[in-house]
């Protein structure tokens, strides 16, 4: 759990779940727009076989009369179970001459056009004939609807896997640079220690971490020789200076094994003084 905890509040986390949220956004506009294009699309060849469906019976009613027009009507509306379509023909007044119709006409019905009616759910396209009887045909929501639930079905499942292996992808991705950024700690704490010929590791991807790596590694390069060089001033300091302070410490020394007249003693410091100020 804190190693969970840990890596939770790592960039590589927060930016695994910022690319699964872009990557979510753009599935999600994505299926929206191809499920708008394929219903718009399907949509217009719906209402363009109304129409030339339309067409085929009025051509029927004009050659074959209205006799012929409902034993074309009759074979086509018993043949039909599955499809969606239902057909009906009208008399003037409205009354159902043949076939059947799911909804009601709705009161001003725009003649011979195709309009969507019950909420949407069907297309309906209505003729008039020349001995005023109506011709309706209606597309129910086994066509369009069942392909737009089709479309959302399938969306349900892609976007919650596309989300899925997002989030993978940005955890292994994150997880590889967060050992990476571990490994540069670890040796950042080993140089802090004193070890100043470690280095950090400088991997075959050539990134931006290689790149802070390659400038960290010349700083630690210029920080050896620099201290390098002060040890060895140092080290000449030291013996530069124990000469001296050793010659004078024994004249000191001397003095103190017995008594000594105060010119003596002043020599003596004289001596001592000179020394110093040459330090």
């Amino acid at each position: 759990m804190p190693r969970i905890r840990s890596f939770a509040r790592t960039t590589a986390f927060r930016l695994s779940l910022l690319f699964a949220l872009l990557y979510g956004s753009c599935v999600a506009v994505l299926l929206g727009g191809v499920s708008w294009s394929i219903l718009r699309y399907v949509d217009g060849a719906v209402r363009d076989e109304l129409n030339a469906e339309l067409d085929v019976y009025r051509a029927i009613y004009r050659d074959l009369g209205a006799d012929g027009l409902r034993s074309a009507l009759k074979r086509v509306h018993d043949g039909r179970s599955v499809t969606g379509r239902t057909l009906a023909l009208l008399d003037g007044e409205g009354r159902l001459v043949l076939g059947s119709l799911p909804v009601e006409l709705p009161a001003g019905l725009e003649r011979n056009s195709v309009q969507s009616v019950a909420g949407n759910e069907y297309l309906l396209i209505t003729g008039s004939l020349a001995d005023g009887s109506l011709l309706a045909i209606a597309q129910g929501p086994d066509g369009i609807r069942g392909l737009h639930r089709y479309i959302q079905e399938l969306a349900r499942y892609v976007l919650p896997l596309g989300l899925l292996i997002a989030v993978l992808l940005g955890l292994v991705l994150g997880k590889r640079n967060s050992r990476r950024v571990e490994t540069i700690a670890r040796t950042a704490d080993e140089i802090m220690a004193g070890d100043l010929t470690r280095r950090l590791e400088i991997s075959n991807h050539h990134d931006e971490i290689d790149a802070v790596a390659l400038r960290l590694n010349r700083i630690l390069d210029r920080l050896e020789a620099l201290m390098s060089g002060m040890r060895r001033f140092s080290d000449n300091v030291a013996h530069d200076l124990r000469t001296p302070l050793t010659r004078m410490r024994n004249r000191v020394e001397v003095m103190l094994l017995e008594e000594r007249t105060p010119s003596e003693y002043r020599t003596v410091l004289v001596q001592t003084s000179d020394e110093a100020e040459r330090l």
